[in-house]
């Protein structure tokens, strides 16, 4: 349609398009009365994607000009008119620029006003914001915006239409209507459509703009399911820019004052080929270090935990207890229904299943044998795209209370893969049977297709949450490493290897750089918990910990630069959003961390402020803290390692190998690395390393270490850990040592572990 739309509207017009013989811009409209531009990718036959000036073609250009400067290549918009309002001075412009070799135009605009007859607006458009240069993607199934999936009514009626008197993203103008907030809030200053059925998506970002002028801050973006005017292609599935933005947690309309000046850039962001096991923050997370590497912030090469409180600085690993995969809901749950029957299922940071196996705990496991079996009858069976799924809907069976509206059971959900992870973990453990092996294959393949997840914590069920990454990334990963060499189920499990890796961005709230240089605060590195609107614009620590647990496991995994920047940066700055209080010692602050700490105006805890509440969970430290007597942790897979320090920055390793022998069965592996000082006063030290290696058992390995005065390495005696398999202790490890697990050949090559954009280190 909208092909047949762009076609009727420049039949028979010599229009002023332009083209650098990657994309093609087109003016849409006719000779004095222009309504927008249409992007052509070269290759297509025709347009992705129409922007429109106003959403109901009620903002036009009277002039559009092409014109060429040095080898870039312009389309010029200018004479706007708004009908009926607001009123627009004759240098209010659009231009659209193609710079040679790119192939996502940037649109400059400037809209000064000279006027708003909100009454006017009212009348003609309706009581909605005053947007512009909207974009529509009919079917698209997935809102984009700050970083965050928000579920459209073509997938989910649920948050846009269906949500109760108590939601957290619609506006409070209007039912399909999203909040509105401010760019400068967003902590990835992005929004778009993805239409993953056929692998399109299109986004505005203001990445470039936050990088240079800054002058995206108090503009703000929404999204519209239907205005109700039943034009055609025009009023319904678009997301817009608005100005001003929406206030009062970003839900409630307020409309310009008639005398300000709109003016900012961007970049339209577009890709044809974006399916659904794919990710657009991961798209846009590359394209941003590909070109603005030099302005983003760079990471420390080392952390260290000396900040943590006594409550998260673990002397040993806890026994992991396994409790019940669902329950039964009680009366005293406030959000859903009494006698609801609610997942659970198991914790994506301790083994609590292979504890279980270890232990010969026979009441555990039969309990655990009841549950999955009744799971495995109480599972959802669907077919998508010809796929056989599996999958448990949350609640299991029951509803949520009146007061949140309709429709908040749902299949996407992350309590299902916590359930999966049961399942996957029994099979590891020698419960191999075709009805378990039905249900973790059913759910890895509707992990290709769920896009996103909401209602990850019952309080808020129309909203994604950053947590959700982990426990899904991890039964992805697990999988891979269960099944890599199964001859039945081996590209499944390389498939889910990759969607682990796409998983960790889709949950990527996070501020690649500072939103505000005009503040006293950098928010760089710091999250988002969710997409709802009380968190919106602010920093939180909670949860997010869970995030960087999922970070670590997959930068060792993939070996994905970017994402082992990320975790170096928010590691460094987590003890900014510890809470505003006061204790003898850093030891004493236990779950003294904030949920929200304010990063712009209008956020609903105030900029600058902490909240009086929150903690921090979700078992990073399980993974990354030298626990006990260890000084120094590494963590290791076949992408990349990573080292933490407990206090103060004094080890690090370097020389990093890895080695598979698929050739023997089951296949083995190993590892070596070589420990290095960071400090001239630790050059002679000896250090106890703690080494874990995600999904693989290590308490039967060969651990041996070399040293540069005795080129044979000798066979040490390791610690291992029945709570944590995949980790042990060496003691007494000489800086300059080096550490082989396992088998490795010599010519072996190395592995960089690099990060993004690495801070210089100097000895000290």
């Amino acid at each position: 349609m909208i092909y047949l739309c762009w076609l009727l509207l420049t039949a028979q017009l010599a229009v002023p398009s332009i083209d650098n013989g990657l994309v093609r811009v087109t003016p849409v409209g006719e000779e004095g009365k222009f309504f927008g531009f249409a992007i052509q990718p070269s290759a297509e036959p025709k347009p992705l994607v129409v922007i429109r000036f106003g959403s109901l073609n009620n903002i036009l250009a009277t002039s559009a000009r092409a014109y060429r400067k040095d080898t870039t290549h312009i389309l010029l918009f200018n004479g706007l008119k708004a009908l009926p309002t607001p009123l627009l001075s004759e240098d209010s412009f659009v231009e659209v620029r193609l710079l040679q070799n790119e192939p996502y135009p940037q649109v400059l605009f400037r809209l000064r006003m000279q006027g708003f007859d909100a009454d006017a607006w009212e009348k003609a458009i309706g009581h909605v914001p005053f947007h512009f240069l909207s974009c529509s993607l009919t079917g698209a199934e997935v809102f984009h915006q700050r970083g965050w999936m928000i579920g459209t009514p073509n997938i989910d009626r649920y948050i846009l239409l269906d949500a109760g008197p108590t939601n957290f993203i619609q506006a409070r103008w209007g039912k399909g209507w999203s909040y509105a907030p401010p760019f400068g809030a967003y902590p990835l200053p992005v929004v778009g459509l993805w239409k993953p059925s056929s692998g399109v998506y299109v986004g505005y970002e203001f990445l470039s703009a936050r990088l240079t002028d800054h002058s995206e801050r108090y503009l703000a973006s929404a999204y519209c399911w239907d205005m109700g005017h039943k034009l055609p292609d025009m009023g319904r599935e678009f997301f817009a820019l608005v100005f001003p933005t929406a206030v009062r947690g970003f839900r409630e309309l307020r409309y310009p004052q008639g005398d300000e000046t709109i003016s900012s850039h961007f970049h339209i962001l577009w890709h044809n080929k974006l399916y659904s096991t794919d990710d657009p923050n991961r798209f846009i997370h590359r394209w941003l270090w590909e070109r603005f590497h030099e302005r983003l912030p760079s990471a420390p090469p080392m952390n260290e935990f000396g900040w943590l409180p006594r409550n998260m600085a673990l002397k040993a690993f806890p026994k992991p207890a396994l409790g019940n995969l669902f329950v039964t809901v009680g009366e005293e749950n406030p959000f859903q229904k009494p006698g609801n029957i609610a997942a659970v299922g198991v914790s994506f940071y301790t083994p609590v299943i292979d504890y279980q196996f270890a232990t010969r705990n026979e009441k555990a496991l039969k309990q655990l044998r009841e549950q999955l079996d009744w799971l495995t009858e109480h599972a959802i069976r669907f077919t998508v795209n010809g796929e056989k799924c599996v999958f448990w809907q949350k609640p299991i069976k029951g509803d949520w209370r009146e007061h949140y509206g309709k429709g908040v059971p749902t299949l996407r959900n992350v309590q299902g893969f916590q359930v999966a992870q049961a399942f996957l973990d029994a099979i590891r453990n020698g419960w191999r049977e075709e009805r378990y092996l039905e249900v973790v294959d059913g759910v890895v393949r509707w992990a290709k297709h769920f896009l996103y997840t909401r209602n990850c914590y019952d309080d808020v069920p129309d909203a994604q949450f950053a947590w959700s990454a982990a426990p899904i990334a991890h039964f992805l990963f697990t999988y891979h490493y269960a099944f890599r060499n199964d001859p039945v189920r081996k590209q499944l499990a390389n498939e889910a290897k990759a969607l682990g890796h796409a998983i960790i961005y889709r949950y990527m709230s996070l501020f690649p750089c500072d939103n505000d240089p005009f503040d006293n605060l950098d928010a760089s590195f710091l999250m988002e918990p969710n997409a709802g609107f009380p968190w919106l614009g602010s920093a939180c620590a909670n949860e997010i910990w869970a995030y960087a647990h999922a970070l670590l496991e997959a930068y060792v995994v993939t070996g994905d630069a970017i994402l082992g920047h990320y975790l170096r940066g928010m590691t460094e700055r987590w003890h900014l959003l510890m809470r505003d209080e006061v204790h003898a010692t850093i030891a004493d602050y236990v779950n003294a961390f904030a949920e929200m700490l304010g990063l712009f105006d209008g956020v609903v805890v105030g900029r600058g402020k902490r909240s009086s509440f929150g903690g921090l969970w979700g078992g990073f430290e399980q993974l990354a803290y030298p626990v006990g007597e260890a000084q120094m942790r590494v963590v290791c897979g076949e992408g990349a390692a990573m080292a933490f320090n407990k206090v103060g920055i004094r080890y690090d390793i370097t020389n990093y190998r890895w080695a598979m022998n698929e050739a023997k069965q089951p296949p083995t592996f190993g590892l070596s690395f070589q420990v290095v000082a960071l400090t001239h006063k630790a050059k002679g030290d000896k250090v106890n390393v703690m080494v874990t290696v995600p999904h693989f058992n290590l308490r039967q390995v060969v651990v041996r270490v070399g040293s540069p005065t005795h080129p044979t390495p000798r066979q040490v005696t390791a610690v291992t850990f029945l709570e944590r398999p995949d980790t042990l202790l060496i003691r007494d490890v000489q800086v300059g040592d080096e550490v082989i697990i396992g088998e490795v050949a010599p010519d072996t090559p190395v592995i960089k572990c690099n990060i993004a954009k690495a801070r210089r280190a100097v000895l000290h």
